[in-house]
């Protein structure tokens, strides 16, 4: 877990979460970003900014004997314990890349009530109502054999995280592989697993339905690469029109939907300046600074 003020009593806490395959750093530009730009803008204002590692990601640990360890719930309970050691009393802002906006809705559908109303912002970047469709090669090959042919999945999974720019300036991309050579396919295989079991639909639908049953709303902003073929724009469109489907103005008004053009899955590390200051007024929008 990586923290840029002491757990005191805070303004704000921003909580970023990733996704699978994922890890803190991915983050790393936003988080240097409003390190350096938060107090500039909002002085005598305190800011938490907080991202961490899930098991079996990044700098975690990677237990090998259970495949539940490398579930939605399981991310969740591990989010939710993170929240709760470092959440404001004031205006929480929750920030999930791709599975890590399941784990976001469903960490906000199973807080309490006091808890739930401190939360006055969700960011959902690469989000949809249905999870992607896992190649049946990754669900019941031995990890072994994962581990051998692990090669040749690089080519499609880096034309599916980054767009056709980033791959031709290949920079990013190399040091993105260079950072995710070490995730053990038993993590990836067993998260694969769990999501053929509907976990992604009804964590989404849990989070969609707290939402919409809370009097006071917490804004919510979407965010889609223009070219993601993992989580397509179509989906953040489907939690769009769900959460806004018969409400009233106001109710509309909470729901913020944006592209990223020339980008894809991975345009947080693509678009990152774009991405940093659309989140940094974000932030401030949602605390009422």
């Amino acid at each position: 877990t990586h923290t840029h003020t002491p757990p005191t009593e805070v303004d704000c806490t921003i909580l970023f979460i990733h996704g699978s395959g994922g890890r803190a750093g991915q983050n790393k530009h936003q988080l240097l970003y409003l390190k350096q730009h938060l107090i500039e803008k909002y002085p005598g204002k305190k800011f938490r900014i907080v991202a961490f590692d899930q098991l079996g990601h990044g700098e975690s640990p990677r237990p090998m004997h259970d495949e539940t360890l490398y579930s939605i719930g399981s991310f969740t309970e591990t989010a939710i314990s993170i929240f709760q050691k470092y959440r404001s009393t004031k205006c929480n802002v929750l920030v999930g890349h791709s599975l890590g906006t399941v784990v976001t809705l469903n960490l906000f559908s199973k807080l309490n009530q006091e808890e739930r109303e401190t939360v006055k912002g969700l960011c959902l970047l690469g989000s949809g109502v249905r999870g992607p469709k896992i190649p049946s090669l990754i669900l019941y090959i031995p990890v072994f054999v994962l581990e051998i042919i692990r090669p040749m999945f690089r080519n499609a999974s880096n034309k599916s995280l980054f767009s056709e720019k980033t791959l031709e300036e290949k920079v990013i991309v190399m040091s993105e592989n260079d950072a995710t050579n070490y995730n053990p396919m038993f993590v990836i295989r067993s998260i694969g697993r769990d999501l053929t079991q509907g976990s992604w639909e009804r964590a989404v639908t849990d989070g969609l339905e707290a939402w919409r049953g809370m009097t006071d709303k917490p804004q919510m902003l979407l965010v889609t690469g223009r070219s993601d073929p993992i989580t397509p724009l179509k989906g953040a469109e489907a939690i769009r029109d769900r959460l806004t489907g018969g409400a009233d103005d106001a109710t509309t008004k909470k729901v913020d939907l944006q592209v990223m053009e020339g980008a894809s899955h991975n345009f947080m590390l693509e678009k990152h300046e774009e991405w940093s200051q659309m989140l940094m007024q974000f932030i401030g929008q949602t605390c009422g600074f």
